[in-house]
Parts: C-alpha cells; structure tokens; sequence
C-alpha cells in the first residue's frame, strides 16, 4: 500500500513533469514563430531586389527615352513629319 510520502511524491512528480511539457509546448511555439518571421524577413528582401532591379531596369529605359527625345535630330525628324 501506499504511504502519504509515496503519494506526495508522486504528485510532485506530476507538477514537474507538466511543467516541463508546458515549457517544451511554450519553446517549441516561440521557436516557430521565429521560423516564421525569418521566412518573412527573406521573402520580403526578395521581393525588395526584385523591385530594385525592376527600377534599376525602369530607370535606364527612361534615360535611353530621354536622349532619344532630347537628341537633335529626331526632333528635327519630328518637326519635318508634323510639315508634311
């Protein structure tokens, strides 16, 4: 038969026990959380390069636009078409 002592034992046991299951579940949450949020970090530092090449891109299309329509001659190629 069990004692009081075998008894308290036990159920300290038990306290210490869920209370490291509680811990464990609590560590386990946390550390995907933070998977999560690195995910996102990468995710979102990809698409920032993605949308600064796409502007590096944009930008030197706009500064070959601007010296075509700059460019001497195709205004005066612009002004002979408008005459005719």
């Amino acid at each position: 038969m069990r004692t009081d002592m075998d008894i308290a034992i036990i159920i300290v046991g038990i306290i210490f026990g869920a209370e490291v299951v509680r811990r464990l579940l609590s560590h386990r949450k946390e550390m995907r959380e933070l998977e999560l949020q690195h995910l996102n970090h990468t995710q979102l530092e990809q698409d920032n390069d993605q949308l600064r090449q796409s502007v590096s891109a944009l930008t030197a299309r706009v500064e070959v636009l601007e010296k075509i329509v700059t460019d001497k001659s195709y205004r005066l190629n612009e002004e002979i078409e408008s005459l005719k």
